[in-house]
């Protein structure tokens, strides 16, 4: 490769009214001063991290989308861009250790360090700051990857992304997997320390190798790699099950009692905030943890009977129970690690997993930490926990695993979690009613349609339409003869069952018509993949592409379900809104009788959007009743006139392959307000 990734930080990328600093931190620079100075169209780019093309992972705390705050390693933010480089503006709360940020361009990874209390200089923290993440790249399509290295030691508080002037942000180029994992770990699931390779199976070296701990290779990550799956590495170092013993936030120390359902936890940067479960649903549940909870004194081993020992084999239970409690579809695999600990912390998993598995389904209640659940029957058959031992399990290093002994970790997980069978990645949730309410409201259709807001002539037209079922039914506004915006991501979204998944496919329709991507290389086929969420609602997006047609569409769950939409275009689409003014029909033209017999035009084309004065079965059946319609005489008396000379006049200025759209929704007499 011909380009570098640099901890080298240039002014010229970073987010306006911020200030970048360089590598000594010994200059601080006014973004707005330094931009101010360059052409309008030489100025970078702003990404926000809540841009739909950005695909996050991990427990996000977005109360404000705009300004997200990161804790958890390998929590991580994923998307294409084209361009030279890339910067990262952000906020980095400190506690300890020298904090880095992980950068994956390209499939190359590198780290970029984060000024931080660390240096001696600064107070808990240090920021706005722009970090250049690389820079010198070729000119080209990049995938990215801007992930978290490190633990709670510090939080990031991400507040955009940089590129250059002129540049695209794309959503990534692989579907989001179906599968999912969380982790919940110590030091060793985070990957902590594990960069220093030339210590592998040896003690830790007496100084701070905070630097050298990189999530992307712990076990954890490369677990779910290699089972193309997400995860959630729910893990400190340090932390142990109970609160009170181990290493984390010493001498009032917190263990996952604190931390497993919290989505910010270190007392040191703030109030601990609650993690919503309902926003991810694991398949699969690692618990890794107990070996820290032999500190200050290891009464496992001491005295295996005593009153410590069972009081900690029964809140992991309670904590297998708390788990299953707010995931009842989810396998659980209990382990620890290769690091060097008392083989009774293992007998004391394996008698907790076994008391787990008899007590599913018995009629009681659960607290662990401040999560209160009830003892919830299996939704699968079979062991719910299973207790996992590596081949060199408690035996392999006194010191934190290195890369090197993460991989093998890792692939004896990988290869357990396999014999499992594939029956452990199905999704199995409850279906729920949906209620809506009726205080939406609006006037009456255009003057001149039904009640529909669909002329006569449509009807025909929109006879054939996919609409799905309650499982899965996407959006209204798609159908037959759909044009969808060029060059942005393209969003499709919907309702159904929660938990299930849906995958869109477009597809070229023959060779004449390849699907030009945005980094202008044809393909057949465009896919994306994602999953319904609590809500009943999803929302997948397909890369950007250039104009072209026509494409079939597929939406599907994968089982049951299967919507095919034809003749579907890539193009100019553009909202008609407002009131009587824009309402008015092309039917009403003073020359509506020459313009409608000369309007035939198959790639302008048009959808109006039902009226109801309230939401109801009615609206319902009209909304599944309306499509998008070419441009004829037949069908575009109903068009707002305004919105068809303006689309007749764009499809003439633009390339004439270029499909134009318009989306009629106007409701005449009303205001831009309430009131």
């Amino acid at each position: 490769m011909d380009y570098k990734l640099s901890r080298n930080i240039d002014p010229n990328h970073c987010i306006d009214g911020l200030n970048t600093i360089n590598e000594e931190h010994s200059m601080t620079m006014s973004c707005a001063d330094k931009n101010s100075a360059l052409p309008e169209a030489k100025k970078p780019i702003t990404i926000f991290p809540n841009n739909p093309a950005i695909r996050t992972m991990g427990r996000i705390d977005d109360d404000n989308p705009e300004r997200p705050v990161w804790v958890y390693p390998y929590t991580q933010a994923a998307f294409r861009f084209t361009g030279t480089s890339l910067t990262v503006t952000l906020i980095n709360h400190w506690c300890y250790g020298d904090s880095h940020i992980g950068v994956i361009i390209d499939g190359a990874e590198t780290k970029v360090r984060i000024p931080s209390g660390a240096d001696g200089a600064h107070g808990a923290s240090y920021g706005p700051v722009t970090l250049a993440l690389a820079e010198h790249l070729p000119d080209i399509v990049h995938e990215a990857v801007v992930f978290k290295r490190q633990d709670g030691q510090h939080y990031l508080e991400l507040l955009g992304f940089g590129v250059d002037a002129g540049a695209q942000v794309m959503p990534p180029t692989a579907t989001e997997p179906s599968r999912r994992i969380e982790v919940f770990g110590d030091s060793v699931s985070c990957g902590e320390r594990n960069e220093a390779i030339l210590y592998a199976g040896k003690g830790d070296p007496d100084v701070d190798l905070s630097s050298y701990s990189d999530s992307w290779r712990s076990y954890a990550a490369i677990t779910a790699r290699a089972l193309g799956a997400q995860v959630h590495v729910t893990a400190q170092g340090g932390a142990s099950l109970l609160d009170g013993i181990g290493w984390f936030n010493g001498p009032d120390y917190i263990g996952m009692e604190g931390i497993g359902d919290r989505i910010e936890y270190n007392p040191v940067l703030g109030a601990a905030k609650p993690w919503d479960f309902s926003r991810y649903s694991p398949h699969v549940v690692v618990v890794a943890v107990g070996q820290n909870d032999s500190h200050p004194h290891d009464f496992m081993a001491d005295d295996y009977d005593g009153v410590e020992a069972r009081h900690w084999r029964t809140r992991y239970v309670d904590f297998l129970r708390a788990i299953h409690g707010v995931y009842p579809q989810a396998t659980l695999i209990c382990t620890t690690t290769v690091l060097y600990h008392d083989p009774s912390w293992d007998r004391a998993i394996d008698e907790a997993v076994r008391t787990f598995n008899e007590s599913i389904g018995n009629d009681s209640v659960v607290s662990f930490g401040h999560t209160t659940v009830n003892n919830v029957p299996p939704m699968k058959a079979g062991a719910i926990a299973h207790h996992f031992l590596y081949s060199r399990n408690g035996s392999a290093t006194p010191g934190h695993p290195r890369v090197p002994e993460h991989e093998e970790m890792a692939r004896e997980l990988v290869e357990f979690i396999g014999s499992l069978g594939d029956g452990i990645w199905a999704d199995e949730t409850k279906g729920r009613e949906i209620m809506t309410g009726n205080g939406q409201t609006a006037t009456g259709p255009a003057p001149g349609a039904n009640a529909s807001g669909v002329d006569a002539s449509g009807i025909q037209a929109a006879a054939d339409k996919p609409t799905g079922a309650a499982e899965l039914r996407p959006a209204a506004i798609f159908s037959h003869d759909m044009v969808l915006q060029r060059r942005q991501p393209i969003p499709l979204f919907g309702t159904g069952q929660p938990g299930r998944t849906v995958v869109v496919t477009l597809t070229s329709d023959a060779e004449q018509t390849p699907i030009h991507t945005s980094s202008m290389s044809d393909t057949d086929s465009v896919t994306g993949m994602g999953t319904i969420d609590a809500d009943g609602d999803w929302l997948i997006f397909l890369p950007a592409l250039e104009a072209g047609g026509p494409y079939t569409l597929t939406i599907s769950d994968r089982a049951d379900i299967s919507l095919t939409y034809l003749n579907v275009m890539v193009g100019e689409v553009w909202i008609a809104t407002g009131q009587s003014n824009i309402e008015f029909e092309l039917r009403n033209d003073l020359h509506a009788r020459s313009t409608m017999a000369e309007s035939s035009d198959s790639l302008l084309r048009f959808f109006n959007v039902p009226k109801s004065g309230f939401v109801d079965d009615d609206l319902i059946t009209a909304e599944d009743s309306s499509s998008w319609r070419a441009c004829c005489p037949d069908s575009c008396g109903t068009m707002s006139a305004i919105a068809y000379h303006f689309a007749h006049r764009l499809r003439r200025d633009l390339a004439s392959d270029v499909p134009v759209g318009i989306i009629d929704c106007y409701v005449g007499g009303t205001s831009s307000r309430r009131g």
